[in-house]
């Protein structure tokens, strides 16, 4: 019968370590990368939207290098504000399915205004094809300010239906882990009735093996991906992911650590206790 029990609680403990780890990803990903907020947050940890503006910066600057209109001309073409609001709103419709809001029509408006006022100080007068290539140049600063904000409008829509997909598997799975969590307990308590301490030691074995699981996740992705080095669109983007991976294995690693301590102190609690009964 202790032979039966002995490779119950090997299988439970099993089990529990499996469960332990999926219940820990579900909730890790339900609780950053699903979540806006989160997304938000690690924008103004990096410093997204002052990279931005240096992006914009340098973009216009290129611009105002080949138009020949003087330096004035592409001074406060727009505020700080409107990017970080542009910015959040595509956020925005990727979670929420709201209207992304994009201040290039602004742009395009203060350019024509500086380069009409400069054209009128200096009593300048454009013949038609001249006036041709300055709506068409005011149309290219345009797109330039919205193409540096919105890097990857166009895979928005795409985003936000496979984010509301996962979110509701994700809402799904989450019962499924507690519920399994709690079923797997049920059956540990009740195959060793009244030895207590059999219970909490399968359990702590359990975390044990899934913090040492969870440092191995940890291990194996800082090795395996040169995270440094992603490049994906642009370099302020690529700064924002890297953002991101790191706090999720440093969330891995912190939890991993936990649940290593914490089984190792109610491994030798539990032993404590039996060496204590049975003398």
């Amino acid at each position: 019968m202790k032979i039966i029990k002995g490779i119950g609680n090997i299988i439970i403990a099993f089990l529990l370590c499996l469960a332990l780890m999926g219940t820990f990803f579900i909730f890790l990903f339900s609780h950053t990368l699903l979540r806006e907020e989160y997304v938000v947050s690690q924008l103004e940890e990096c410093h997204y939207y002052e990279k931005i503006e240096t992006d914009l910066k340098n973009g216009f600057e290129e611009y105002q290098y080949q138009s020949g209109f003087p330096v004035e001309v592409f001074s406060d073409l727009y505020v700080a504000d409107w990017i970080k609001e542009d910015i959040n709103s595509m956020i925005a419709h990727i979670y929420q399915n709201t209207s992304i809001t994009n201040h290039a029509e602004a742009v395009k408006e203060q350019i024509n205004q500086k380069i009409s006022q400069y054209l009128s100080e200096n009593n300048l007068v454009l013949n038609q094809t001249e006036q041709k290539n300055v709506d068409e140049f005011e149309k290219i600063l345009g797109s330039v300010y919205e193409n540096k904000i919105n890097v990857f409008s166009k895979y928005a829509d795409k985003i936000a239906e496979i984010i509301s997909k996962v979110n509701q598997v994700m809402a799904i799975l989450q019962k499924g882990a507690i519920g399994a969590l709690g079923i797997i307990l049920l059956i540990l308590l009740l195959m060793n009735g009244r030895k207590i301490a059999e219970s909490f030691s399968t359990m702590a074995i359990s975390l044990l093996s899934a913090g040492i699981l969870l440092e191995l996740v940890n291990w194996v992705i800082t090795k395996e991906i040169d995270i440094n080095n992603i490049l994906i669109f642009n370099q302020s983007l690529s700064d924002l992911i890297k953002e991101i991976l790191y706090d999720l294995l440093s969330q891995i690693c912190y939890f991993g650590v936990a649940f290593i301590v914490i089984g190792i102190f109610t491994i030798m609690g539990t032993n404590y206790y039996k060496v204590k009964k049975d003398n």
